[in-house]
């Protein structure tokens, strides 16, 4: 069974691409949807979070991410050991998801990640997808969607990998731009994935 990460900057779309290759069949892995139900359920990721962070991490089960990410903004030591407390937890969390996507006789899965490299789960791919956008069509589908401004949606490009790099680690590249259309892109991959699993 191929594992195919799918990639990509805030406001790239990768989310639409990954619903679409669902809709083809392929079980999506989406990483920080995962992340975020095991930092209310993982005791490993729980007890780790609180001592880093106190008893105030958590209230009522709840993991406070605002106070969190208050923490973590201006320390980035602090955020390299948050990191490395969630990361291998949702590795081993995919690993064991792939293996029951196998079982069931899934031909290729997808993890959608939009940390792939930074996380290291690129290692846990055979391919890797990067859906990219121009910067500014990213700017203004996040500014519409988050009710952010520009300048908080630049600040947060800004702190990601270029789409440059993104790419240059990618074996495949899905362009989203809002004029090239995306499900014949989609559709050329999903049979080229289908025909190496034969």
């Amino acid at each position: 069974m191929l594992r195919i990460g799918v990639t990509g900057g805030i406001g790239s779309g990768k989310s639409i691409v990954c619903t679409l290759f669902n809709r083809l069949g392929a079980p999506v892995y989406n990483s920080d949807a995962r992340a975020k139900e095991l930092t209310n359920s993982s005791p490993q990721i729980i007890d780790g979070i609180i001592e880093i962070f106190g008893e105030q991490s958590y209230l009522n089960g709840v993991l406070q991410r605002k106070y969190i990410a208050s923490q973590v903004f201006a320390d980035s030591t602090i955020l390299a050991k948050l990191n490395g407390l969630i990361h291998p937890v949702i590795a081993e969390d995919f690993n064991l998801w792939c293996r029951q996507m196998e079982s069931v006789g899934a031909v290729y899965v997808i993890l959608e990640s939009a940390i792939l490299f930074e996380s290291g789960f690129a290692s846990h791919v055979d391919e890797v997808i990067c859906v990219s956008a121009p910067v500014q069509v990213r700017i203004s589908r996040v500014v519409n969607r988050d009710c952010l401004t520009s300048e908080e949606v630049q600040s947060r490009i800004n702190n990601q990998l270029s789409d440059i790099d993104r790419r240059s680690r990618s074996k495949y590249n899905i362009v989203n731009d809002g004029h090239s259309l995306i499900m014949p892109q989609i559709v050329k991959l999903n049979a080229i994935f289908g025909d190496e699993k034969v």
